[in-house]
């Protein structure tokens, strides 16, 4: 019986680990992220209305400090994105005047920010972080 169960558990280990491919982890690797900030200053007065998108910069936020993303999704729910191109890990991506979509330059794709960062050409999405809006004062962590 204790057989059969090693027998069990090292199927298990052996699915597990082989589910596990290295083109499925995303190339932005996990860096820490943790800051909030009052939406009623100034610089980030466009966030206030539903559908509109900052990139928040200040010289030390997100993977080589290309910036954060913030996307205001709904009156309660915001989007966060780390803004270095997943095809170009030394490139940020620019942000659409009109809408919700950020444009890698170097390869010209696009990323939906109202679909969770994804482009519908495919490919990984813009790393996402945690965000949440309590009162005037947005949280943004991983």
């Amino acid at each position: 019986m204790k057989f059969i169960r090693l027998k069990i558990l090292f199927i298990l280990i052996l699915l597990a680990s082989s589910s596990c491919k290295k083109s499925d982890i995303h190339p932005i690797p996990n860096i820490p992220v943790s800051f909030s900030f009052n939406i009623n200053m100034p610089e980030y007065s466009p966030i206030k209305a539903i559908g509109n998108s900052i990139i928040i910069y200040q010289g030390f936020y997100g993977y080589k400090r290309h910036g954060i993303i913030i996307y205001r999704s709904s009156i309660s729910d915001i989007e966060v994105f780390d803004a270095t191109s997943p095809e170009d890990l030394n490139t940020s991506v620019v942000l659409s005047k009109s809408m919700p979509i950020a444009t890698c330059p170097t390869s010209k794709k696009e990323y939906i920010l109202s679909n969770g960062g994804f482009s519908n050409s495919g490919g990984f999405p813009l790393k996402q972080y945690q965000g949440s809006i309590a009162g005037d004062i947005i949280y943004i962590s991983n």
